[in-house]
């Protein structure tokens, strides 16, 4: 009986060889596709090409906003989204939903959730910013985190019901394009911001010096990043730039080619090289500025040091000034390290 099973087996499988022998006895030869097989093969690209290209959401909402490239700036810009119609398909008021974006108790269950670019898959994380909603995001529009991919981020303020859409320093290029999709869901309703940054060098300054105040001060070397005071003559500084408030002016540095740095990295000023010219925190840096940081008088300018970079003897001349009206009044600061006993106020501008 086993040797007939065995025969009966043997058969099997060598007929079934056999067949497939015959299916295939063009096997070495490139298989032409058919009209048919061609079509079917478009047909089914254009769905996947569809699919991504779709956004699965019940309101989509488009925005598109124009950023200026920094070099050294989480920089950005502010924008405001229609939180009342989504409010309305949500069937719940917009203070409903700002309380739900943030979590708070009680409040209807709203949750945010991204949108890849590359694939329109959705990624459930709420935020990976610093607001309850937000991430960071890629070159192509996907997901990631703050670090060498991340080109911008958007973190969605519920006070203000706008996003604030950020970058990170240096990683946008003048002409890029990034588009992105945040989005928000409530039991089965579903929202898409869909956000597009235009990134865009700053434009050159063409303002001129119209006037400049030389100051000195001395000061001794400092362990941390206290800002001591050089006083600069205000009713000068307003007459030159012809204003009467110092609400609104700017803030430039000079950078080692002679060219104008906007980029206020302090809030209202800059860090300086051992040389004097713009440059960053960290190694080699010698002092920085700010305006209205420490002191709240109108005519002090605040100068700190990068902790344990200057000793007894040295001395950097650095160049600070106010933009207001096309025109800037630069200030030329000397800073002297002393010791203790040397240590002294600045002088008057002259």
């Amino acid at each position: 009986m086993k040797k007939i099973y065995f025969y009966l087996v043997c058969f099997a499988f060598f007929a079934i060889e056999m067949a497939s022998c015959g299916d295939n006895t063009d096997f070495s030869s490139k298989h032409e596709l058919t009209q048919d097989e061609i079509t079917e093969i478009a047909r089914q690209d254009s769905i996947t090409q569809a699919q991504k290209n779709s956004i699965n959401a019940d309101l989509v909402l488009e925005y598109s906003v124009d950023m200026t490239i920094s070099q050294t700036l989480y920089d950005g810009v502010n924008l405001p989204i229609e939180t009342d119609n989504i409010a309305n398909l949500f069937g719940i008021s917009v203070d409903q939903l700002m309380a739900g974006i943030d979590g708070d108790a009680g409040a209807p269950e709203v949750k945010g959730f991204a949108i890849e670019g590359t694939t329109h898959a959705d990624n459930g994380i709420m935020t990976n910013t610093n607001a309850t909603w937000g991430h960071w995001w890629n070159k192509d529009g996907n997901v990631t985190v703050w670090g060498d991919d991340a080109v911008v981020f958007a973190e969605f303020d519920t006070g203000s019901g706008s996003f604030f859409i950020g970058q990170y320093p240096a990683h946008l290029t003048d002409g890029q394009t990034v588009k992105f999709i945040e989005a928000l869901k409530y039991n089965e309703k579903r929202v898409a911001v869909v956000i597009t940054v235009n990134a865009k060098n700053p434009a050159p300054l063409t303002a001129k010096v119209v006037n400049t105040q030389t100051l000195s001060v001395n000061v001794t070397p400092d362990s941390d990043y206290n800002q001591f005071p050089v006083q600069f003559d205000l009713t000068k500084t307003k007459s030159d730039l012809g204003i009467s408030s110092m609400d609104n002016i700017q803030f430039v540095g000079v950078n080692e080619d002679g060219s104008y740095s906007q980029d206020a990295v302090t809030g209202s000023g800059f860090w300086y090289d051992m040389n004097g010219f713009v440059g960053a925190w960290g190694d080699g840096a010698s002092v920085y500025t700010a305006y209205k940081d420490q002191f709240e008088d109108e005519d002090i300018i605040g100068v700190g040091e990068m902790p344990g970079a200057m000793q007894p003897g040295m001395s950097v001349t650095i160049q600070y000034g106010f933009l207001a009206n096309n025109k800037i009044e630069m200030f030329k600061i000397i800073v002297n390290m002393v010791d203790n006993s040397d240590a002294e106020t600045s002088s008057a501008p002259r």
